[in-house]
C-alpha cells in the first residue's frame, strides 16, 4: 500500500514538473542564435550580440536570456557574422560591398556636372599614392566627363568611370597601362561587346553595349 502511494506521489510530481516544463517552453523561444555580430538592420542600424526566434517571427534581440526554455535550440556563432535574409530577384551584394569600400561614388546627380566629377575624383587622389587608380561609380545613362577632360585631369593616375558593371569611361593613363591601344583587338562579330576608341585608335570606352550612347559632358 505504502509503495502503491510513493507510486502515485512519484506520478503526480513528475506530471507537476512537466508542466511547469511545458508552461516554461509556451513562453520562450524556439531558436536563440548567441555570441554572434548579428546586423539587425532595424531602425537604429543596432549589432547585436543575440537574437531569439518562436515559429518563423524574431521575438527578440540583444539579451534574450529569458527566452531561453528547456527545450529552446540554441546556435552559439562563436563571433561569426549573421545577416538578414535578403529576398531579392537581382542582388550584386558581393559587388556592392566592393563599390561601397573600394570605388569613389560620382553619381550625378547629387553631383552636378562633368566638373564636379572630376573635383570629386581629385579629392580621392589627394588621398591616394602617387599614380594610384581611382575608379569612380556612376550609374546608368549619367552624363560624364570627356575623355579630354580626364586626360588633362588626370595625366599619371589610370581613371575607370562606371556608368554601370558593363559600361565603363577610360582615361588615356588607364587605356595605356592595360594596353587598350589601336593594336588590341575588337570583341568578336556577333558578341554584344565593343568598343569606342579615340581618333588615334585607343580604347575609349570599354564596354557591353551602347558605350556611344553614354552621355558625356561638352567640350
Amino acid at each position: 500500500m505504502a509503495v502503491g502511494r510513493m507510486c502515485g506521489l512519484g506520478a503526480a510530481l513528475a506530471l507537476v514538473v512537466s508542466g511547469k516544463v511545458d508552461a516554461r517552453q509556451a513562453q520562450a523561444a524556439d531558436l536563440v542564435i548567441v555570441n554572434g555580430k548579428i546586423v539587425t538592420v532595424d531602425r537604429l542600424d543596432r549589432v547585436v550580440r543575440a537574437v531569439a526566434v518562436r515559429g518563423n517571427r524574431i521575438v527578440a534581440v540583444g539579451d534574450v536570456r529569458r527566452w531561453r526554455g528547456p527545450r529552446t535550440r540554441v546556435i552559439d556563432l562563436k563571433g561569426r557574422t549573421m545577416l538578414p535574409g535578403f529576398i531579392d530577384a537581382h542582388s550584386h551584394v558581393g559587388g556592392m560591398a566592393e563599390v561601397e569600400a573600394h570605388t569613389v561614388d560620382i553619381q550625378v546627380p547629387p553631383l552636378k556636372d562633368g566638373a564636379a566629377v572630376i573635383a570629386r575624383l581629385k579629392e580621392k587622389a589627394a588621398r591616394m599614392p602617387p599614380g594610384a587608380w581611382l575608379v569612380g561609380n556612376g550609374t546608368y545613362n549619367q552624363l560624364m566627363p570627356t575623355r579630354e577632360a580626364l586626360d588633362a585631369a588626370f595625366p599619371d593616375n589610370p581613371v575607370d568611370l562606371r556608368w554601370s558593371a558593363h559600361d565603363h569611361l577610360i582615361n588615356h593613363k588607364a587605356a595605356q597601362v592595360m594596353g587598350l591601344d589601336r593594336s588590341f583587338p575588337d570583341p568578336p562579330a556577333g558578341t554584344a561587346s565593343r568598343f569606342e576608341r579615340t581618333a588615334e585608335g585607343e580604347v575609349r570606352t570599354p564596354g557591353i553595349k551602347g558605350a556611344t550612347d553614354r552621355p558625356v559632358a561638352p567640350d
